[in-house]
């Protein structure tokens, strides 16, 4: 795992180089976010396994280097727009990684005859907005904490997260398979549920953050005020809310790898390995939970 990072890391770190020799190093640390390897490097394969296909070794590095730069540009501008940039002169690289983006895509589809150009550049350009629309969206729920909407927030969430649909409309026209719509599906609930989970995981921190979560929403839609964090304690560990939307995002997930199972056999394996930690882990929540309100209950 560490020399795959390492490579991840030589090969998108050098294409930052080529490009923008000057600032490669602030845009590949923009692209990690922390993290040891470069965030979605691994998209590309998981995106191919879920369709059933493989790209050659050319087309897929290019790929790669495209889709981990449109990811470095979405968080970038969901920071700009929350206002949780480590530096404010960052928002000057939402430029460089869009522009990259769209030249290693070009220099895809221009060498494959099989891609309608103009179909893809409309779709790029749709989800674009789609994406600009849903973090205004996300900007709505924050400037009106108490409004609680299961549809907005779903468009909202898979607006925000909806990379890996350009990810997909490149590689299903690299292919054959006639299945992007049922893959699309997947991929937007996955993006869905995934978020929900991490909502009641990172509930403190996002409260304390002033990062009104879904979940958080739901719960001041609910008393019509903002709770103290004491308040919310006692919401989560003396009613059955935290339960409640921990069963909902099993039995999503769960739902998730059903359709993912009937695209193909053997499609999805990656993404069903992802989908099943996920729901691990949000059985250990909703464990803990429990196991603290028996506590109270015997005390």
């Amino acid at each position: 795992m560490e020399k795959n990072n390492a490579t991840n890391n030589e090969f998108i770190l050098d294409a930052l180089r080529t490009t923008y020799p000057k600032d490669a190093e602030v845009l590949f640390k923009l692209c990690t976010h922390g993290l040891q390897q470069p965030l979605g490097v691994d998209h590309p394969q998981i995106i191919q396994d879920l369709i059933g296909t493989k790209l050659n070794q050319s087309e897929f590095k290019k790929i790669q280097v495209g889709y981990v730069m449109i990811t470095a540009y979405y968080f970038l501008l969901d920071a700009v727009a929350d206002g949780h940039l480590e530096d404010n002169l960052n928002s000057l690289y939402l430029t460089h990684f869009l522009t990259l983006a769209c030249q290693k895509f070009d220099e895809v589809i221009f060498t494959n005859p099989k891609i309608d150009f103009k179909n893809f550049n409309s779709t790029f350009q749709q989800l674009v907005s789609e994406n600009a629309e849903a973090i205004r969206l996300e900007n709505k729920f924050s400037s009106n904490p108490f409004t609680f909407s299961e549809e907005e927030e779903y468009s909202s969430i898979v607006g925000r997260s909806n990379s890996s649909i350009i990810l997909l409309e490149l590689i299903a026209s690299l292919s054959d398979r006639t299945n992007k719509y049922d893959v699309k599906e997947v991929l937007r609930d996955f993006a869905f549920f995934v978020q929900l989970g991490d909502d009641l995981a990172d509930w403190r921190d996002d409260y304390k953050a002033h990062k009104y979560s879904s979940f958080l929403r739901e719960l001041f839609s609910k008393h019509s005020r903002i709770l103290t964090e004491n308040e919310l304690e006692e919401e989560i560990y003396l009613s059955n809310i935290f339960e409640s939307r921990a069963l909902k995002v099993i039995k999503g997930l769960e739902n998730t790898i059903k359709k993912i199972e009937a695209i193909g056999e053997g499609n999805g394996n990656y993404l069903k390995l992802l989908i099943q930690n996920q729901i691990e882990k949000i059985k250990v929540l909703m464990t803990q939970v429990i196991e603290i309100k028996l506590h109270f209950n015997n005390v």
